[in-house]
């Protein structure tokens, strides 16, 4: 779902997403408080003034030289500590200090004006300071702030908005420097941005599902005098809690080392128990440039007895795992309930219990995989999950109601609960997930016989998932695992149909359309047919293929292939069939041959194919439905161009071939029309094996890897949005027709989704 930005009073946001409400008694105490301190403010009334110091003419200069904040904020701290009724209640724990864009904050890439930074309770006593002042430092000194311990940031700009250039540029300082402070932080749920243009301040909601924008307050009238108040207290005085940082997750730093401790706690109703996990390294860090991302971190992790410091190791010795933290859409199936349900079906597949109609031809298969029932053999090709917990749900928001033939630009949206909205469960969730097995991602094996191996043992799973009515989606380097034997298959959390890795989604699923053949195709296609499909077919090809080899080894022409015009995309959403999965193997096995392989000719070949593209280019489509033996033979590395040329070829015309017979007879959702497609990739993995010098040719990183942008985090030496309608994995229990009825909805084009880029490193 793609990000949305609401638009509130600054009323509202207070009711609904501030940390914390004043009492209107105490909110009353604290103004008078202030207001009797006439150094700094002018009184027009109960309850009604104005800092002295925005009542001046606004500098030309857009940089603020003296914060007029550091002397007023202090001032509003002392009146609420000094109205016990609050001060019983609350403590502070915030302290605003300001940074002008020159002075250097630690790890944050971009320019801040301030920030509420974590109070240091080391120093009692002393006058309240931040973490990164500790001990209090001589005035005029510039100790760095730690991003870790920044809770909501500022920008300035001191021009009018008519005088000025460009006040999105405020806008963008704010999320750029919240996406980097919310992405490095795994304890962040949510956090807080201000932006000041002028005598106007806006304040910023950002979660993971949306963004709130509340209205303006102005410093230079006494109509918002109470409202600027209440706004910083609620800031400052609020908890860790309420200030975004989850209490489940415990910091750890010691000799210049950050550590984290997860809490999953546990159901007394179920007689389970509180663990505790602490990080160990860092496994993948899938850098999201979009708050509103997924945000997936894996640690190594080992289980400790609590979240203390010291706390010992839950076993000796000392057992590691490995743990996922994600965020969900709210009513996405999580990785333990999924893969509850897979197992249960493919249980029911495999039993005695006679085949329902739609998969009446898979008796054969059944029979095959039958064993595996025993002793439930196949869950071992499945992470195992030793616990999990569904954490943080991110407040809903509404969508106003539009014409559905209709896709505009932008959704004006609200909080939910207003009047005259229908509701939208726009909502996030956290999800962590620990799991048993460490493996390693079939993406960083050594050499290519390792790789091929594992993507043969991986056809099992694939199959038993499909037949009991279940498709992955997301086949891809870093998703089928090397694990002794056998190999294991990663996440299979719930994805949205555009979702995968683009270097292996399928064709159909890149371009957003079934495959289609014209009537000459058909006749061709149909001659193809009399002449005998199956083995004697794909024999008489391979014979064909290996004359054409004897000539190309006597030629020296180009191989290159003809890229075609991407056709414009259609109406309705594909549905994600048992081929695709099969058809990210192909990809997989090709990108593995060409890039992986330390060859110069492949790799050049290679890199207008593998774009990392959510598109389908012209060169993916042209590699796809057009012969590439020559050009394979020409550009593989000479240790595996026989066999592999003629086997992928062969492999890709099989997978192409399959769906336009499907799309032909008007089978594409019917699961016995796949019975055959593992026979694709299984014969494709029997023709390389002869000849078998390619198993040790070394395997390197790609020059060019699917892009994993880190987050800088440190840790213990000892040591990866869319509007698209959620579907069900379970495609073909779905009866509708999804070239007719499953119509594709655009994304909304706003403001935020512009500005996050600036995060880089």
């Amino acid at each position: 779902m793609a990000p949305e930005i609401l638009h509130c009073d600054i009323g509202q946001l207070h009711k609904r997403y501030a940390p914390f409400e004043i009492p209107d008694g105490q909110v009353s105490a604290i103004l008078s408080k202030v207001l009797e301190n006439t150094d700094i403010c002018t009184r027009f009334g109960k309850e009604r003034g104005v800092f002295k110091a925005f009542s001046k003419a606004l500098p030309d200069h857009e940089v603020i030289e003296c914060d007029p904040l550091d002397e007023i904020i202090p001032a509003i701290v002392r009146a609420a500590s000094d109205v016990k009724e609050f001060a019983s209640t609350r403590k502070l724990n915030y302290i605003y200090r300001s940074c002008p864009r020159t002075l250097d904050i630690a790890e944050l890439y971009s320019s801040v004006d301030a920030v509420y930074e974590k109070r240091c309770t080391w120093c009692d006593g002393a006058m309240p300071h931040g973490i990164s002042q500790h001990p209090p430092p001589s005035k005029g000194s510039n100790s760095k702030i730690i991003t870790r311990n920044i809770a909501s940031v500022f920008t300035f700009m001191t021009k009018e908005k008519s005088e000025c250039g460009n006040i999105l540029d405020n806008a963008r300082e704010v999320v750029s420097a919240t996406v980097q402070i919310m992405n490095e932080d795994p304890r962040r749920i949510f956090s807080y941005g201000f932006t000041i243009e002028g005598f106007e301040m806006t304040l910023w909601y950002f979660c993971k599902s949306h963004f709130v924008v509340a209205g303006k307050i102005r410093l230079d009238t006494p109509d918002d005098f109470k409202k600027l108040i209440i706004t910083f207290i609620s800031f400052m005085f609020a908890t860790d809690e309420e200030m975004g940082y989850d209490p489940t997750i415990t910091v750890h730093e010691a000799d210049e080392q950050t550590q984290f401790t997860y809490k999953l706690p546990g159901c007394q109703t179920r007689g389970s128990f509180d663990r505790f996990y602490r990080t160990v390294a860092i496994i993948d860090d899938f850098q999201s440039l979009s708050i509103t991302g997924r945000s997936t971190r894996v640690w190594l992790v080992e289980e400790r007895k609590s979240a203390e410091e010291d706390a010992l190791p839950a076993n000796d010795p000392a057992v590691r795992f490995v743990l996922k933290d994600v965020w969900l859409d709210s009513k996405a199936q999580t990785e333990k309930e999924i893969q509850d349900a897979i197992f249960e079906d493919m249980e029911e597949f495999l039993g005695n219990n006679p085949l329902p109609l739609e998969k009446a031809e898979l008796s054969g298969m059944r029979a095959k995989h039958a064993h595996l029932l025993r002793d439930d053999e196949f869950k071992r090709y499945f992470m195992t999950i030793v616990a999990d917990y569904k954490g943080y749900e991110t407040p809903a928001y509404e969508v106003e109601a539009t014409d559905s033939e209709s896709e505009p630009e932008t959704q004006t949206t609200s909080p939910a609960s207003s009047e005259g909205w229908r509701g939208v469960d726009a909502s996030k969730r956290q999800y962590r997930v620990v799991f048993q097995e460490l493996c390693t991602e079939v993406g960083e094996l050594g050499t290519l016989g390792e790789v091929m191996d594992v993507l043969e043992d991986i056809l099992i799973p694939l199959e038993l998932m499909h037949f009991a009515g279940w498709v992955h989606r997301d086949i891809s380097c870093g998703n089928i695992l090397a694990y002794k034997f056998p190999p294991k298959i990663n996440d299979t959390e719930s994805k949205d149909p555009k979702t995968g890795t683009p270097d292996f989604m399928p064709y159909e699923i890149l371009k957003r359309d079934y495959i289609t053949i014209s009537d000459r195709e058909v006749t061709l296609h149909n001659a193809q047919d009399r002449n005998g499909e199956g083995s004697d077919a794909d024999e008489a090809m391979m014979g064909e293929q290996h004359a054409r080899i004897a000539k190309l080894k006597m030629n020296s022409s180009d191989g290159q292939v003809n890229p075609n015009e991407d056709p414009p995309r259609p109406s309705y959403t594909v549905v994600h069939n048992p081929q695709h999965d099969i058809e990210s193997l192909y990809w997989l096995a090709l990108w593995t041959a060409t890039l992986r392989v330390d060859h110069d000719a492949s790799r050049r070949w290679a890199r207008f194919i593998f774009q990392h593209s959510h598109s389908l280019t012209a060169e993916r489509e042209s590699a796809f439905k057009n012969d590439i033996l020559e050009a394979l033979f020409k550009q593989l590395h000479p240790d595996i161009a026989e066999p592999f040329a003629s086997a992928l070829d062969l492999f890709r015309t099989r997978l192409y071939t399959g769906y336009c017979t499907r799309e032909r007879s008007d089978k594409v959702l019917d699961l016995n029309a796949y019975n055959d497609v593992y026979s694709y990739a299984a014969k494709f993995f029997q023709r390389i094996q002869t000849p078998s010098k390619w198993r040790q040719v070394k395997l390197t990183s790609p020059p060019r890897d699917p892009p994993r942008a880190k987050r800088p985090c440190p840790i213990s030496s000892d040591s990866s949005s869319s509007s698209e309608p959620v579907q069900d994995r379970r495609a073909f229990k779905q009866s509708q027709n999804p070239r007719n009825d499953l119509k594709s909805k655009a994304g909304v084009d706003s403001f935020i989704n512009s500005q996050h880029l600036s995060y880089t490193h």
